[in-house]
């Protein structure tokens, strides 16, 4: 079965979902909680990385991609 939708519900109209958007959306709050804290090192890095932090660029794509990950 299809889920029912009534052709009078008004259109929605959202913008593209971007990588900015998804990065702010993940690591933002924590980078400004960091910083406002004083726990950052002198490279910009966190002292007290978060497991998204922890994530290599091939460890995230996988995870990404995974079933339910959306």
């Amino acid at each position: 079965m299809k889920p029912y939708v009534s052709y009078r519900v008004p259109d929605i109209e959202e913008p593209e979902f971007t990588p900015q958007d998804l990065f702010h959306a993940v690591y933002t709050d924590k980078i400004v909680q960091d910083f406002k804290a004083g726990k950052l090192k002198q490279d910009l890095s966190p002292e007290e990385p978060s497991p998204e932090e922890q994530l290599t660029r091939e460890q995230a794509k996988i995870k990404a991609q995974q079933t339910g990950s959306d």
